[in-house]
């Protein structure tokens, strides 16, 4: 027997009309397009999906022979870029055509050319009024409401039309993700339209009341209206009711785990999130959620979630707005480099090794973080020998210059591999404390390198230019090197890396070297 029959029969026996006395759940709305946004799960994943792909720079590229590159002399650059029409960004135009997709299935704008077929502006269109068929020539042709036309309707080209779908069907327009999915949302909004009757009413009472006898009308009626305006509501929770006429308390234990109203809510939270796949963290359920997996979470949403989308407006825009000649030479494609940028440290040992290894400049460097590039910055290195591509390759030089260089290698060469330990006795003391710590009381704080890097400084160990680098790099943590050990990690990791006089001497030792 559940709760509110058991609570029905405990106050009024089997008598039928006392049924009036128990607010009942009431029945569930039907979940529509229309209105799926009132439920808070579906929101947030809108948005989170909408706003995300909207927020991608999406750019015009033009094939070469040395690669993509940004055709920023194309007309459509600046339209998809920045700017679709004199009212709104491309921010704008998306976040609406990718709200339409999510809730109805499928994003629509129109498209207008000018005289030479080229696209000069792209408008949103409602794509719950937009109307297709196909003419008797299999020519797909759209009707959009316009009340400046005379029948009240304009009528559309298939290359006038910009249709961004869901699903890929049969049918001409993409079915809707929320009249796909209407029975659990529907249930969903149930749970919530429960829970919030349950906690409006406020009959949260330690017992319930007991009657010798069958009540007569008058006592029934005066009994309903004491009990709705003097238990239930906001501003009478916990009252306990005063007894009459023989009536007996009887307590009654009721909670959440009974109702299971936390468990509905989060089974409901978890479908709703895998029907838009967007992973748990992004609708701000964090209760599996760690700071070792969330990264991976992240980027398993750029690939898994959003590559689909990416890929689905890349190939659509390909297809709708360059003409056949334009599309052996210009593509569409998103910039994730902002998604995928992971941690700094992470981003600059990725970028150590590009430039190490050839494939990166410094100046490719700066670029990707926007920064102002420098002269003799464009040179790709090889190596740790750090010698010129071009020079080993022997392109665009002569005999006489490749020697030349070769033997400026060579300094180099030797430069590199050179050591050194005339770091101040103040570093190794610094770092020998920071070790003695750990062995006494124990440590979780920082990385393996860090303490590889205690333990050579406070053996007075000779490093190479690399290590004295990294030390040098280290100066970016200084605002954490007061902390005190019991306290945090700041200041044993400063310790670690020699500490003040340890990474000044670092910065100082790095220019010596490298002015030679």
């Amino acid at each position: 027997m559940g709760f509110v029959d058991a609570a029905k029969k405990a106050i009024f026996g089997s008598t039928k009309r006392t049924s009036s006395l128990m607010f009942s759940r009431g029945g569930s709305k039907t979940v529509t397009q229309d209105n799926a946004l009132e439920l808070s799960d579906v929101l947030t994943c809108v948005r989170v999906l909408a706003e995300s792909v909207a927020s991608l720079p999406l750019c015009v590229y033009e094939k070469t022979e040395a690669g993509g590159k940004k055709a920023y002399d194309l007309e459509l650059y600046d339209l998809l870029r920045y700017e679709p029409n004199p009212e709104m960004t491309s921010y704008d135009l998306r976040l609406w055509m990718m709200i339409d997709a999510l809730l109805r299935g499928n994003g629509c704008a129109q498209l207008i050319r000018d005289g030479a077929g080229k696209v000069v502006q792209i408008w949103p269109l409602y794509s719950s009024k937009l109307k297709a068929e196909r003419s008797s020539s299999g020519e797909i042709v759209y009707n959009y409401p316009d009340k400046d036309k005379k029948d009240g309707v304009v009528y559309l080209q298939s290359n006038e039309v910009l249709l961004i779908r869901t699903f890929s069907s049969n049918e001409l327009f993409s079915p809707s993700l929320i009249t796909e999915a209407a029975s659990m949302l529907s249930s969903t909004k149930g749970a919530d339209d429960y829970t919030l009757e349950f906690f409006q009413n406020g009959t949260t009472l330690s017992g319930v009341i007991e009657f010798p006898t069958e009540m007569d009308e008058e006592t029934f009626q005066r009994l309903k209206q004491d009990w709705s305006s003097t238990y239930t509501g906001e501003g009478n929770r916990h009252k306990t009711p005063i007894l009459e006429g023989g009536a007996k308390f009887s307590p009654l234990v009721m909670n959440h785990t009974e109702t299971q109203l936390l468990e509905a809510r989060k089974y409901n939270r978890s479908q709703i999130a895998g029907l838009f796949r967007v992973p748990a963290h992004l609708i701000n359920d964090l209760e599996k959620a760690t700071f070792s997996n969330i990264e991976h979470q992240d980027l398993g949403f750029v690939k898994h979630t959003l590559r689909p989308w990416m890929c689905n407006w890349e190939q659509k825009l390909r297809q709708q707005l360059l003409t056949d000649e334009e599309k052996r030479k210009y593509y569409f494609k998103h910039n994730t480099n902002d998604l995928l940028r992971g941690d700094l440290e992470s981003r600059f040992k990725a970028y150590s090794s590009g430039v190490q290894n050839g494939f990166l400049s410094p100046n490719d460097v700066r670029r990707k973080e926007d920064e102002p590039t420098y002269e003799g910055g464009d040179t790709y290195i090889a190596n740790s020998t750090l010698r010129s591509v071009q020079v080993l390759t022997g392109a665009g030089t002569n005999e006489l210059q490749a020697q030349a260089v070769l033997k400026s290698a060579e300094v180099i060469d030797e430069v590199v591999a050179k050591t050194y330990n005339d770091y101040p006795q103040a570093a190794s003391n610094n770092a020998k404390r920071a070790l003695k710590y750990k062995e006494e009381n124990g440590s979780s704080c920082g990385t393996p390198v860090g303490w590889t890097r205690a333990n050579q400084l406070a053996s007075r160990e000779a490093l190479s230019r690399d290590t004295i680098a990294r030390m040098a790099s280290f100066k970016r943590h200084q605002q954490n090197k007061d902390v005190p050990y019991d306290e945090g990690c700041g200041g044993i990791m400063w310790d670690c890396w020699g500490g003040s006089s340890g990474i000044e001497w670092a910065i100082k030792k790095l220019k010596q070297i490298d002015s030679e």
